[in-house]
Parts: structure tokens; C-alpha cells; sequence
């Protein structure tokens, strides 16, 4: 393995920012005209990064890595990356820590704690680590608001990491010594899953893995399953089920929505219905179904 030259130790505020349900645009619309959705989105993305002094280190198929030299400015742009009114949903992760530079590209520790924290990012969210936020000034560190501790892999302590809000709140009051915030309450959300008779109940603690595996939580049988088809992981209170399988995993949501999962994820929320292998449309009687309900 090649060792990267270039300059070590240099402290960065490092952003990533990904275009959530990018697999579904090109179902929606078809290769072409995906595609240049996702180009134009990725060329707003670093426009927003330029004009706030961050530097473009690199496209990742549906999102973007850029560095800042101070946390101030690279909130600011993840603030505007992830605008509720943007034309694709965005989630943003920013953090603060040295990096290895080398040409146009970053390595280190730093980048893996801020790819970690992206991807707790709901869609039009934006998440910082307390590396960030210390480095903010009193006045923006008044929008930030506590989130969690999350486990980081390769580190020994849990990094904390908070929410922006561009508008103060009755919640805001201290933090890290200079503001202080009202935690936010402990979500403890359950669910459960019926299949074959059986009831499941999951407290999110640990992964939960669907698949005809016999060692898998719920094995499924069936031509169309995977050996470890797909995880259900819990997310600051929230379910979530990621495909990990060769056919797909299809889900009905509470509110009826029919999503096709691609080696993505999707919130699970209120009574519906999990398919392995094929749509659940095509067979909502399906002694294979998955039903499931989200208890708060």
C-alpha cells in the first residue's frame, strides 16, 4: 500500500454533503435525466462551498467532500446545502480535526468521523460534531442543539454531535461553556414485526438482520432472498432498514407510500408492510410479508 505524501496535521472543518434517495431519482426519471439532476445538484453544492472560502476536494457519485480552515463559514454552506426549498434533499455532516492533504485530496481520522456523522443526517439535515461547534462563535453556537453521543469506529470515547437550526429557540440556553442547551428527551422507540406467526420486537440496541440465513433475527425463506438481506437499525429514536440484498427490498410505509429499496435506506414509520426480494405491492397477502409497527 502506497503511503500519501503531503502535508499532516493541518486542522480542517471537513464536509461532506450526500443527495439523499439518489437511486430512486433514476427509477423516477431514467438514467439520463437523473443524471443531470444529480450533475446540477453536485455543481450548486460546490458553488455554495466556494463562496465561503471551502475548497472541492472531490465528487462521491451523489455527494461532496470539502474543506473550510474555520468551522464558521462550512456551517454557513451546510446551512445552504441542505435548504428546504433545494430542488434534491440533501444532508450535510460537518467536522473539525488535523487532516493529511495531499493534491486534491484528504485523508485522515478526521474525514472518517465526518463521513460517520453524514450518514445520521436525515434528508435537508444538517449534523455537526462538538469539534465544530466549540469552534463557533457564541452567537452560532445559539442555533445548535444537542443531539446525541454516537460511536465512532477507531475511536475510544463516543463523539457528541448536534443539529443545526437557523432560527433561535426557547431551548437554547448554554453549551460548552460558553452556551447551554435543554437536552433534548431520550427517544426509546420500539418496533415490532410479525411474520409467520411469530412476533418480533425490536429495541434498536442492537442490528436486526432479515434474511434466510439461519443465523439472521428473522429468517426468511425464498428464491428471491438473500442470505442477509437486510438490517433494521435504530437512528436517534427512529427505525430505519437498509437493503443489503441482490433482489431489492420493497416497503409500504404508514401513510401508503410504496418505497424500492437499492442498497439504500428508508425511516420506517407508523403499521406497514416489508418484502423481501420483490414489490409489496404485487402481493400484499403474502404469507412472506413482513408486517411491522412503530411503537414511540
Amino acid at each position: 500500500m502506497a503511503v500519501k505524501t503531503g502535508q499532516e496535521g493541518t486542522a480542517r472543518a471537513i464536509l461532506f454533503a450526500d443527495i439523499c434517495g439518489s437511486t430512486r431519482l433514476y427509477e423516477l426519471h431514467g438514467n439520463r435525466r437523473a443524471y443531470s439532476m444529480i450533475e446540477a445538484c453536485l455543481t450548486a453544492l460546490a458553488q455554495e462551498a466556494g463562496r465561503r472560502g471551502g475548497r472541492l476536494c472531490k465528487s462521491l457519485g451523489d455527494g461532496i467532500l470539502c474543506t473550510f480552515d474555520e468551522s464558521g463559514p462550512a456551517v454557513q454552506a451546510a446551512a445552504a446545502m441542505a435548504d428546504p426549498e433545494g430542488d434534491l434533499p440533501v444532508r450535510v455532516g460537518v467536522h473539525y480535526g488535523a487532516v493529511i492533504e495531499d493534491a486534491n485530496d484528504v485523508f485522515g481520522d478526521a474525514v472518517n468521523v465526518a463521513s460517520r456523522v453524514t450518514g445520521l443526517a436525515y434528508e435537508r439535515e444538517v449534523i455537526l460534531t462538538e469539534a465544530v461547534v466549540s469552534r463557533l462563535s457564541p452567537m452560532m453556537q445559539a442555533n445548535a442543539r444537542p443531539i446525541d453521543l454516537t460511536e465512532v469506529r477507531g475511536k475510544a470515547v463516543p463523539v457528541r454531535i448536534f443539529g443545526w437550526r437557523e432560527e433561535m429557540d426557547d431551548e437554547a440556553t448554554s453549551i460548552l461553556g460558553l452556551t447551554s442547551f435543554k437536552a433534548e428527551p431520550s427517544l426509546r422507540s420500539r418496533l415490532r414485526l410479525a411474520f409467520g406467526g411469530q412476533a418480533y420486537s425490536v429495541t434498536g440496541e442492537q442490528p436486526f438482520v432479515l434474511g434466510r440465513e439461519p443465523t439472521c433475527d428473522l429468517v426468511v425463506t425464498g428464491s428471491l432472498v438473500s442470505r442477509r438481506h437486510a438490517v433494521v437499525t435504530s437512528q436517534r429514536g427512529s427505525f430505519h432498514i437498509q437493503d443489503t440484498s441482490t433482489n431489492g427490498t420493497y416497503v409500504r410505509l404508514g401513510d401508503g407510500t410504496a418505497v424500492s429499496l437499492r442498497r439504500d435506506d428508508v425511516k420506517l414509520h407508523g403499521e406497514g408492510i416489508i418484502c423481501l426480494g420483490r414489490h409489496a405491492a404485487d402481493a400484499p397477502d403474502d404469507p412472506l410479508v413482513v408486517r411491522f409497527r412503530c411503537d414511540p
